[in-house]
C-alpha cells in the first residue's frame, strides 16, 4: 500500500510552527489559512516558463500532480514529473512561498524537498 503525501505551496498563517487551518462552512472541509494568496499572474508567468503554456494561462497540465486551490497550490510530495518539479522549484525560488508538508505538520526547505524527491525517484 502506498500513501500520497501532499505539500501546500503558498503563504500561510501560523499556529506556532504549524500552519493554521480554518473550516470551510459550505462543505465542512479544512483549508490552510492564508496570509495572502499566491499572485495568479506570477503563477501563470512561471507556468509559461516551465511548460510553454499560453501567456497568462493558469491551467496546469493534467499529468502534473499539482492542483490549484483558492490562493495556494497542492502537490504530491514525491512527484516524478520533471516539468512539474521544475515548475514548483521556480515558483518557490521566485515567490519565496512556504512549502508546507501536510504529513509532517511543518515547513520544509526547497533543498530538503528536492533531495527527498530525487531519493524517492531512484528507489
Amino acid at each position: 500500500m502506498s500513501f500520497i503525501h501532499y505539500l501546500f505551496l503558498g503563504y500561510f498563517e501560523r499556529d506556532g510552527e504549524m500552519a493554521r487551518f480554518t473550516k470551510n462552512n459550505s462543505d465542512s472541509t479544512f483549508h490552510p489559512a492564508l496570509l495572502r494568496p499566491l499572485e495568479p499572474e506570477t503563477v501563470a508567468s512561471i507556468l509559461q516558463e516551465a511548460d510553454g503554456a499560453e501567456d497568462g494561462a493558469l491551467s496546469l497540465p493534467k499529468e502534473w500532480p499539482i492542483w490549484i486551490d483558492e490562493g495556494y497550490l497542492i502537490c504530491d510530495k514525491y512527484m516524478r514529473n520533471s516539468e512539474a518539479l521544475d515548475f514548483v522549484t521556480r515558483l518557490v525560488r521566485r515567490t519565496g512561498c512556504d512549502i508546507y508538508d501536510v504529513s509532517a505538520h511543518r515547513n520544509i526547505t526547497l533543498e530538503g524537498w528536492l533531495t527527498a524527491t530525487h531519493t524517492c525517484a531512484k528507489s
